[in-house]
């Protein structure tokens, strides 16, 4: 990852002090920067929230009956579904 942000960044050749300016002190300013942020946060969160959330699934004990393994899995639809709805909306970019 790194590797890939410093080549891109020999490719653009910005100015190393604006570089270095907006990693300490960032500031939104333009059009349509707002979604921008919003979406890049986004992107980095919703991966997140899937690994986390499989991994609290898997750790839960479910039962061996057909019923048990029906109630758990609806449940988990019913937690998880909104929350991706959600975050999908929050990432679509908007002109």
């Amino acid at each position: 990852m790194a590797g890939c942000f410093f080549a891109e960044m020999s490719y653009v050749d910005p100015p190393v002090s604006d570089v270095l300016k907006g990693m300490f002190v960032p500031k939104l300013s333009g059009e349509g920067t707002v979604g921008d942020a919003i979406a890049l946060l986004g992107a980095l969160i919703m991966p997140h929230n899937l690994f986390l959330h499989s991994a609290l699934v898997l750790s839960r004990k479910v039962p061996s009956s057909v019923g048990g393994i029906n109630v758990r899995h609806s449940g988990t639809i019913l937690d998880f579904v909104p929350k991706c709805t959600f975050k999908f909306y929050v990432c679509i970019d908007r002109p």
